[in-house]
């Protein structure tokens, strides 16, 4: 598409805005349907604001245990595992921090790289340590993952 005039610029971005909601809150009440029925709206996977809407989604998926979600939002979009935020954390270090075993296993399960490190320079398995998840700890080491 060519510049947009401004009525189409708010238009492209108010549509964008909504399919963002849309997703956070169909992550947020756990509907598989709604998620699938969302990633066709979301356009260009690799676009920054299609790239930061799926990256709060998997994060939102993370926060409430819904690793279903975030299996599907990861695979049908093609997000890399390995995304970080701002902070720097990874999906598999926002499952540290919020002590989510199954979910940590499923990301390690896609290729997560246990050896990075986010912006304080902590691994996923020193954050888990560090929160006293054991569970996420023993997940991490049966991947390979060493202090």
């Amino acid at each position: 598409m060519e510049n947009p005039n401004p009525v189409q610029a708010a238009l492209i971005n108010a549509t964008r805005n909504a399919v963002k909601s849309d997703l956070i809150s169909a992550t947020r009440h756990g509907s598989l349907t709604a998620i699938e029925a969302l990633i066709s709206s979301l356009g260009d996977a690799n676009a920054p604001a299609t790239k930061s809407t799926v990256t709060s989604a998997v994060a939102s998926s993370i926060f409430d245990d819904f690793g279903e979600g975030a299996m599907v939002l990861l695979t049908r979009t093609g997000l890399p595992v390995d995304t970080a935020g701002v902070t720097g954390n990874t999906f598999l270090m926002w499952s540290a921090v919020w002590c989510k075993p199954s979910i940590a296993s499923s990301l390690l399960s896609l290729g997560a790289d246990y050896s990075l490190k986010n912006g304080d320079g902590l691994t996923p398995l020193a954050i888990a340590r560090q929160n006293g998840c054991s569970a996420v700890v023993q997940a991490l080491r049966s991947a390979g993952a060493v202090v």
